[in-house]
């Protein structure tokens, strides 16, 4: 089975995926790429993630004969995970609550892991903003996120898949695919394509900066006061809540022997155990899960 499939995550409460090193005045840092330093959550997150979450669920089996042995053993794992990637920020917006904003660099990077024939173009200008038809995060032609006003620039056009049927909108599709046909996803599900802004890279790249949650967190001791002896204050990076992310995983031939008793016996079973055990369901990813941290809902790219 050579085909990528690939999943959504999306963000039901803030997601702290810590580098484990302190830059600048942030302690603890979420994970960042090396070369684009766009925030993303490390496949071996991911992969973790998704196991506990199986196993917890007592599907131990399975998850040894897809996933692999937890310590050294006679066999491999039949399943390969990448980063989770950045695909929609969201950010404070004078109108409209906030705005999900992404980039060209973003979608184009999206659609080539997903494989479709389109692309976006990056003639967005850095004082402008493109919004889609009947947007609440655009007022008199302005968009304003954080402090920062963008003019909302006409003309820019959205490319159209053909998916099975005639053309639709790229973001059209993409609704489809993030949330489910659920009374508890209407509003969002509703919504998502006003709250879309697309800004120019260089824009994007310093909303990923400025754009997550710095908090300030410290311990209290037994006496009900600051722990000095742990360290008094330290600052803590976050995801923001309604972040959307996106991983691809690949599944090669199964390397366990099958046995009678096994629930997984082909790359095929496989995929459908994995669709099945994950698509709508909420699991955590990253640290601080006791405070809430984590909370991502997955969905699937078919």
């Amino acid at each position: 089975m050579s085909k990528k499939e690939i999943m959504f995550l999306i963000a039901e409460s803030s997601i702290h995926a810590g580098s484990g090193e302190d830059v600048g005045f942030v302690d603890q840092p979420i994970q960042r790429s090396k070369f684009s330093n766009y925030p993303i959550i490390q496949s071996s997150e991911v992969k973790g993630s998704l196991r506990g979450y199986l196993e917890s669920n007592g599907k131990k089996q399975e998850v040894e004969t897809i996933f692999g042995p937890e310590d050294k053993g006679d066999f491999a794992s039949a399943v390969s995970f990448s980063e989770a990637r950045l695909l929609f920020l969201p950010v404070k917006s004078l109108y409209g609550v906030y705005a999900y904003i992404t980039c060209p660099y973003l979608l184009n990077r999206f659609a080539k892991e997903v494989r479709l024939a389109i692309s976006f173009n990056s003639a967005v200008f850095n004082d402008d903003a493109v919004v889609l038809e009947g947007s609440f995060v655009a007022k008199n032609d302005v968009v304003i996120l954080h402090e920062f006003p963008f003019k909302v620039q006409e003309g820019y056009e959205i490319p159209e898949l053909g998916v099975n049927g005639p053309e639709v909108n790229f973001f059209e599709w993409l609704e489809g695919k993030l949330y489910p046909d659920d009374e508890n996803y209407k509003y969002w599900k509703e919504n998502f394509l006003k709250r879309i802004v697309i800004l120019s890279d260089e824009n994007m790249k310093v909303f990923s900066q400025i754009g997550v949650e710095i908090l300030t967190r410290n311990k209290i001791g037994e006496s009900g006061t600051v722990d000095t002896a742990t360290g008094n204050v330290w600052t803590e990076e976050n995801l923001p809540e309604e972040t959307i992310m996106y991983f691809s995983f690949k599944l090669s031939k199964l390397y366990k022997k099958p046995e009678p008793s096994d629930g997984v016996r082909t790359e095929e079973g496989a995929l459908l155990f994995l669709k099945k055990e994950l698509i709508d369901k909420v699991i955590q990813l990253g640290g601080n899960k006791t405070i809430g941290r984590g909370f991502v809902l997955i969905r699937y790219a078919d």
